[in-house]
């Protein structure tokens, strides 16, 4: 018995080829829908081509007499999917949605053109023999090529960045801030700012910008600055065109009243500063009300001190100044010239800077290189927290305890008693 054999024909070839183009088609269709997230309706628009491919297949397939005609057929389904694409990628589901529609009427403009007449007219015949005919064709044509040429993308050559720029667009977002340093961090090239309200944008709030470009041996916290805010991906902003702003004393005070706070509560538990730790960075008013930055100090050793002048106990406020007083004397003697003092006081409500001058005064002390220093009560509490001091409120006068700092001309701190009684020979030994 003979076994039958598998074999195609061109005609089988011909009629199943199609099947399969289009099955391809349906496939291309649903995995570019997932690729980008389609709605339902685009997705619909996205199979018609498809559809009507198979639709117009079945109608005419008895009519065909050549393969050019299905293949054109076909092929040209396949130009809806690759329209749509172009638009997608160009301008947005806006500018692909009419490639799509003009490309699903492609098919059926290839059957009705190319397919050879039979003598069996369907319903349709008399739209395929004006579709044939150079004055219908040719409307459609250009009609074909307005509707591409509107779906192209125009830059406007008036077109400004915008604040309500969207943060996911390709454009970087660009706008114009003032604000106040607290911290910087040279080696990672960060400052954290306080900025203020950027109009429909940003509230004011404390941010961290990187600022390429930038010479941070210039800046220190508590300087304000105006620069533009560039936000070139979702959530990472930097800063350009950084300039620096004259500040009054006050907005100096209160921008490192700030950073010292913002200091304190991040060292937290560990705010007491250790021997062999940097001094924190602050700005007070000294007694001529001049700003006075512990940075200026660098360079120089400096012993401090915590007092206020209405102190009525002889042992504890006078007699922590008259050691001071009595150092000072006797490293000028010595020769020791890279030297300040520096007493602060926590009595801010009272010790304001004509009454630190008097006090001074009246005690004959050489302010060349002797600071009374004053300012922010929230400065002032941040400063105890850290150097270790803690005193106690009571009516016109605080219970405290004492502290004497030695401060290394590089920042560090040197050495500490807690002792009222310390002799000025034994710290001079330390100098």
């Amino acid at each position: 018995m003979r076994r039958p054999r598998l074999a195609l024909s061109v005609r089988d070839f011909h009629a199943w080829l199609p099947w399969l183009l289009a099955a391809t088609f349906v496939v291309a269709a649903e995995a570019l829908g997932q690729r980008f997230a389609l709605a339902s309706a685009e997705r619909a628009l996205l199979r018609a081509p498809v559809l009507s491919t198979v639709i117009l297949l079945l109608a005419i397939r008895r009519h065909w007499s050549h393969s050019r005609a299905a293949f054109e057929c076909v092929t040209l389904g396949a130009l809806a999917p690759a329209a749509w694409l172009v638009g997608r990628t160009l301008g947005g589901p806006a500018q692909s949605l009419p490639l799509l529609v003009l490309g699903s009427t492609l098919p059926g403009y290839a059957a009705w053109r190319f397919a050879p007449d039979s003598g069996q007219h369907g319903a349709l015949w008399p739209l395929r023999d004006a579709l044939r005919r150079p004055f219908v064709v040719l409307p459609l044509v250009a009609l074909a090529l307005l509707v591409l040429a509107g779906c192209t993308p125009k830059k406007s050559a008036a077109a400004k960045p915008s604040a309500t720029t969207p943060t996911n667009s390709p454009t970087p977002t660009v706008h114009d801030l003032r604000g106040e340093i607290l911290r910087l961090d040279p080696a990672r090239r960060t400052l954290l700012v306080h900025h203020e309200e950027i109009p429909g944008y940003m509230p004011a709030m404390t941010m961290e910008f990187t600022a390429p470009g930038t010479d941070f041996a210039t800046l220190h916290p508590g300087q304000r600055l105006t620069a533009r805010m560039v936000e070139g991906a979702p959530g990472e902003f930097r800063l350009e065109n950084l300039r620096l702003v004259p500040p009054t004393s006050a907005d100096t005070i209160g921008a490192a009243a700030q950073a010292l706070h913002a200091d304190t509560e991040t060292r937290g538990r560990k705010a007491y500063r250790e021997l062999g730790e940097m001094a924190p960075s602050f700005a007070l008013y000294n007694q001529d009300g001049a700003v006075v930055r512990f940075d200026q100090f660098r360079g120089q050793r400096v012993v401090l001190n915590f007092i206020f002048t209405r102190c009525p106990i002889p042992k504890m406020c006078p007699a922590a100044t008259a050691k001071m007083i009595a150092l000072q004397a006797a490293a000028k003697k010595a020769g020791h010239r890279d030297l300040h003092f520096v007493s602060i006081s926590f009595d801010a409500a009272y010790d304001t800077p004509p009454v630190l001058k008097k006090y001074a005064a009246d005690r004959g002390i050489d302010t060349t290189n002797f600071s009374f220093l004053t300012g922010p009560e929230s400065a002032i509490a941040d400063l105890l927290r850290q150097f270790g001091v803690i005193t106690i409120p009571r009516e016109n006068l605080y219970l405290h305890t004492v502290s004497t700092i030695l401060i290394g001309a590089d920042g560090q701190l040197l050495f500490r008693t807690e002792e009222p009684d310390w002799e000025p020979d034994d710290m001079l030994a330390r100098l």
